[in-house]
């Protein structure tokens, strides 16, 4: 049986050669993807260990949801602050990456009585990258509340911190914002982050707003093209980190594995509105990515196992499983197709060419490649995610 090692990530016994990616994917997708339905059934729900903090009176309306919880042993501690109980609380886990412990910080979308305590981890954590993956209302539902400045600058944390909008870029399925986060008293929010000499520092946020009010996506490739902004700004940051290569991963596999990976950067902050759906999805799918370009294997199985020991519900619905494996697919099979408009014309004359193999034009083969497979992916008819919202004055 596969086991946890120390920093969370499953043995070699579940994962497979990236090679081998359709061969499986067929197979869990045969029989109107019974094999698929059962797998992620198997995977343990993760709510064996404890969350005493979540359940504090004192910081229960700090929950969105009810039954989505922190675990204890991997939470998020915040400083805390003279003279108010439960100010070192909120709704939000570290998650390991690929080869990098506490890569991730997942968490619910801020609410209004959260916003400050959002941003007060976002400082603490040295955090310069945030990950949204959920829009502020869908289905006339508020998912998550409105966080950030617009228009000029907001003071939190009673008037320690400012973020400061500086530029905004609307894309066809995400947006990415860019911020500056400011300290005005050095002294209750310091922390003890790596970066805890600076008073000021850039904040990138990107918004993934392609995902539908329910289910999934119809296609994977606007979620693959987001990644990998996210996943640039990731290597970005962590240039400044110390590189810590895995020592498993030997010198031809390293030339097509980002020499930044392992790095000791800061966590990358993501969340969607209950910080377990689609924000788990979205961490698979990078932990996997960077898998297959350092080791040319897979394993969804394990990472979401993983996941579910430091957060509760991660990767929450059957259909979010299913769809990173077919992004991952997706990712493997025709690789990264996004084209700069400047080039485009040149893109299409190479298309047009003939291939000397196959005979047969760029196009073609692209078309073969994308259009052609016999994997049709069943994504379960299921009712939305269920989370029980707090209720103050039922509780």
């Amino acid at each position: 049986m596969p086991y946890l090692q120390h920093s969370g990530v499953l043995d070699q016994e579940t994962s497979i050669p990236v090679q081998m990616l359709n061969e499986h994917i067929r197979n869990l997708c045969a029989d109107n993807s019974l094999l698929m339905a059962q797998e992620y059934a198997s995977i343990d729900p993760g709510q064996q260990f404890t969350w005493e903090h979540s359940m504090l009176e004192v910081n229960k309306n700090k929950n969105r949801y009810a039954n989505v919880v922190a675990y204890d042993h991997s939470r998020v501690v915040l400083q805390r602050l003279d003279g108010i109980p439960g100010s070192d609380y909120i709704n939000a886990n570290f998650v390991d990456g690929y080869k990098k412990p506490n890569a991730y910080i997942a968490t619910q979308g801020p609410m209004l009585e959260t916003i400050s305590d959002f941003w007060r981890m976002v400082w603490e954590q040295g955090v310069s990258i945030l990950v949204m993956m959920t829009r502020l209302e869908e289905r006339s539902r508020i998912k998550c509340d409105y966080y950030w400045p617009t228009r000029g600058p907001e003071t939190y944390a009673d008037g320690s911190l400012t973020v400061t909008p500086v530029d905004t870029v609307e894309l066809a399925y995400y947006t990415i914002r860019t911020f500056t986060i400011s300290l005005r008293n050095p002294d209750p929010l310091m922390g003890t982050t790596s970066q805890q000499h600076a008073t000021s520092r850039e904040l990138k946020q990107f918004q993934f707003t392609g995902w539908p009010d329910h289910g999934v996506p119809d296609y994977p490739i606007p979620l693959l093209l987001f990644q990998r902004r996210v996943r640039a700004a990731i290597d970005m940051q962590n240039s400044q980190a110390p590189s810590l290569l895995s020592e498993n991963v030997n010198d031809s596999q390293a030339s097509g594995c980002s020499q930044l990976t392992g790095g000791s950067g800061p966590p990358v902050v993501v969340h969607c509105s209950a910080g377990v759906g689609r924000t788990g999805a979205f961490i698979v799918l990078d932990i996997q990515l960077e898998r297959i370009r350092c080791e040319r294997t897979v394993d969804v199985y394990g990472c979401v196992r993983a996941l579910r020991s430091q957060r509760n519900f991660m990767v929450q619905t059957e259909d979010q499983y299913v769809f990173v494996h077919s992004a991952l697919m997706e990712a493997v099979d025709a690789g990264n197709t996004e084209c700069p408009i400047r080039s485009f014309y040149a893109h299409v004359k190479s298309l047009s060419q003939i291939d000397i193999v196959s005979g047969l034009t760029g196009i073609a083969l692209e078309y073969k490649v994308r259009f052609t497979t016999d994997i049709v992916f069943q994504f379960p008819l299921l009712t939305p995610a269920c989370f029980v919202h707090f209720d103050p004055v039922k509780q």
